[in-house]
């Protein structure tokens, strides 16, 4: 024989808002380098001191000379909107403070010789940004452009001295994206009809029954309807009904305020 039971019906709306996040992400260096030696001989080389510039080293009998590719990951930015961003960078370890560097946008390789070649024809960014500003932020649309395309993936930058084939020109560089997202609205629907093995029973979202608890993503200015379903048997074959009678009556409550049952409502996200 199947158990009933009458007990308080309770539907919660849970609204998760949209959030809007800044986020620093710093840009992991490779610094390629071409060594120019007395004799005449070059050769590539990774990762030496300053990621910038040119630099002679009498003891060596060589110059040199460096550029640097910078990879961001932005993987955790797959589902995001981006709303902006902006370029942070700190220069230091220079000795000429009139020297200039440029950033250029870039896909990213391996080789010394490949990083080194293609971060002088990648896509120029940003130009006579002066070693003497020390750090600053530098912004511009297509910069949110190239993030908003690389979400979910890598993004690559290059920066070289715009003065590279003067000795001394030599700098330490790091660059950081400062980037201000926003996540998807979310609503999620719930009862309290937990049974013994944790089930939940089931919701209405947009027509469709649905487990609960239910999370819905949505956006700003889409309707989402959201309907309490009784009544209906749980599996531990007790029957959830909306109780009318005098003793412990079904209740609902939108923040405290009293609500009729079988009435439609409507509420703004803001």
């Amino acid at each position: 024989m199947k158990k009933r039971s009458l007990v308080m019906f309770m539907f919660f709306l849970l609204i998760s808002f949209i959030h809007i996040k800044a986020t620093d992400f710093n840009g992991s260096k490779t610094t390629a380098s071409l060594i120019l030696e007395n004799g005449g001989s070059s050769s590539y080389t990774y990762n030496v001191i300053f990621n910038i510039g040119n630099k002679y080293h009498a003891s060596q009998e060589e110059s040199e000379k460096s550029r640097t590719q910078y990879e961001f990951d932005l993987s955790s930015l797959s589902n995001a909107t981006i709303e902006s961003v902006s370029l942070n960078y700190s220069i230091y370890d220079y000795s000429t403070t009139s020297h200039k560097f440029k950033i250029t946008d870039i896909d990213g390789y391996t080789s010394a010789e490949d990083i080194y070649d293609e971060i002088d024809d990648g896509t120029v960014l940003f130009d006579d940004v002066l070693y003497s500003s020390g750090s600053d932020n530098l912004s511009d649309p297509d910069l949110t452009t190239l993030v908003d395309n690389k979400k979910g993936s890598t993004m690559y930058l290059g920066a070289y001295s715009q003065n590279e084939i003067t000795t001394g020109s030599y700098a330490s560089l790091d660059l950081t994206l400062a980037i201000t997202y926003s996540t998807p609205l979310t609503i999620t629907v719930d009862n309290n009809f937990t049974a013994s093995n944790e089930t939940r029973g089931i919701v209405e979202v947009n027509g469709a029954n649905r487990t609960a608890p239910h999370t819905h993503a949505t956006s700003s200015g889409q309707s989402v309807t959201l309907k309490a379903i009784t009544p209906q048997t749980d599996n531990e074959g007790f029957q959830r009904i909306w109780h009318t009678g005098s003793s412990n009556p079904s209740k609902w409550e939108r923040n405290g305020v009293p609500k009729t049952n079988n009435i439609t409502y409507s509420f703004t996200a803001t």
